[in-house]
């Protein structure tokens, strides 16, 4: 059947073939005129159905970070590539979820970019750099998040964070370094952050196991575990504080091997809120060389050798710490307002005001004792005048001789025996003295004064005798 039509002063044909129009015709021009036909693309005739053969003939079209399934019919987010967002706006690129693929992006990624990572494990051959003020994030910190991993050793450390550069959401493991030498799974730079991370490093031989490293001028770690593991003779260290401005919070440090290994290691910085195991040291604040000053606000630290450990020239402030047994070869500081220890044996907080109350009293426990300060500390004592620097105690009241009272004398407080009968207490000017009347009257023990004739006296010179 043939329908003539008319269209821009043209005749053309509209041929439909055989039988009823196909669903999904459009209608185009052949060359000849307009005809009705399944629909074309630039690589050929797509099918009737159209959407498998679009789908299959697309796949060389696909975008950074989009898949296109021909067989199941859909298109979506890969989810199984690197991805670089440039921070001046130009497309994203894809990497290859490799080692390489890995160096690749790190090599051309720029400050200010962001490196994406896929929720899938990579396994690296070699050591790593993020560049300055480049962010490397995951998806998320589950445990089928971003997950970098190696098992051979390549030397250390496996990731360097470099300048104001961040590590955020990622799984890093580096197990399989069995070396004399120390081995280190991540260090964090100057100024850069390693945010709610998980890192793990593992050593079978008599080099240290280390996790984490903040090395840099005010670089910081946060909601991260870090775990340092050592089976063969060396010590396995979960997170070194190792710069004077570095900070570590909300943090787990975790620390297995022999018994100098340490949950948190600290040469200087600010450790808060964090918690420490270690075979050796839950907290082991130590100085290389000269003096420093290690600042721990809160946290938990425990450890199989001793809690926490101090040693070299270190002064240790801590405020609200938590800790049962510990070795003190530096300095401890307990912070202003500090109620974290309560032994009244060893070492006290300060209290309030500085000029105030400073220390804490001892318990209570026994009836009519009194705080007293022995020299250092403060104590719970029976009253003692001796020690509030007299020379009388009740004690010694209650052996004094009847009859005494007590005098100032020349020098100092004295008994004084003031029983003799018909005696009287008068001034002399210089003491008061029990002294016998002298004259006519007398004065006898109960109080009985006596003057002999003197009425009759009176008398008589009244009446002028």
């Amino acid at each position: 059947m043939r329908l003539r039509l008319t269209m821009a002063d043209r005749a053309v044909e509209l041929r439909r073939g055989a039988g009823q129009p196909q669903i999904g015709e459009v209608v185009t021009w052949d060359g000849e005129g307009w005809v009705a036909q399944a629909p074309m693309s630039r690589r050929g005739v797509i099918g009737p159905t159209g959407i498998t053969e679009w789908l299959r003939l697309s796949t060389g079209m696909e975008g950074p970070d989009i898949d296109i399934d021909a067989a199941a019919l859909k298109i979506g987010r890969g989810g199984d590539t690197i991805l670089l967002f440039d921070s001046g706006g130009e497309a994203v690129r894809e990497f290859a979820a490799t080692n390489d693929g890995l160096a690749a992006v790190l090599a051309v990624a720029a400050a200010g970019d962001t490196i994406q990572l896929p929720s899938r494990m990579i396994t690296l051959t070699g050591t790593h750099v993020i560049p300055a003020w480049v962010k490397v994030v995951g998806l998320s910190q589950a445990r089928s998040a971003a997950e970098l991993q190696c098992t051979t050793d390549v030397g250390s450390p496996l990731i360097t964070v470099g300048q104001g550069a961040t590590l955020e959401g990622v799984w890093i493991s580096y197990s399989g370094a069995n070396s004399a030498e120390q081995r280190i799974a991540v260090v964090v730079g100057d100024e850069a952050y390693m945010r709610r991370c998980w890192a793990r490093c593992d050593n079978a031989a008599s080099g240290n196991a280390i996790a984490v490293i903040l090395s840099g001028v005010t670089s910081n770690v946060n909601h991260t575990t870090a775990y340092g593991n050592n089976t063969g003779g060396g010590a396995g260290i979960g997170l070194i504080v190792a710069s004077s401005t570095a900070r570590a919070e909300l943090c787990v440090g975790h620390g297995e091997g022999v018994n100098t290994s340490s949950g948190i290691s600290a040469r200087g910085g600010r450790i808060n809120w964090c918690y420490g195991y270690g075979d050796g040291y839950g907290l082991h604040a130590y100085s290389g060389n000269g003096a420093v000053t290690v600042t721990v606000t809160g946290g938990y630290y425990v450890g199989t050798n001793k809690d926490i450990f101090i040693s070299g020239e270190v002064t240790l402030e801590v405020y609200a710490v938590q800790y049962v047994t510990m070795t003190n070869n530096g300095t401890l500081a307990y912070l202003q307002g500090d109620r974290g220890a309560y032994s009244v044996e060893d070492y006290h907080a300060d209290d309030i005001e500085a000029g105030e109350m400073t220390r804490h009293l001892p318990a209570p426990g026994t009836a009519g004792h009194v705080a007293r300060d022995d020299g250092s500390k403060w104590v719970s004592a029976v009253l003692d005048f001796d020690d509030l620097g007299g020379d009388c105690d009740l004690a010694d009241l209650a052996g004094y001789a009847r009859g005494s009272i007590i005098r100032g004398g020349a020098a100092d407080w004295e008994a004084y025996d003031a029983k003799a009968a018909g005696a009287a207490l008068v001034g002399d000017g210089t003491d008061v003295r029990s002294v016998a009347m002298t004259g006519d009257a007398t004065l006898a023990g109960s109080g009985a004064l006596t003057v002999p004739q003197v009425h009759d006296n009176l008398r008589l010179a009244w009446l002028g005798w």
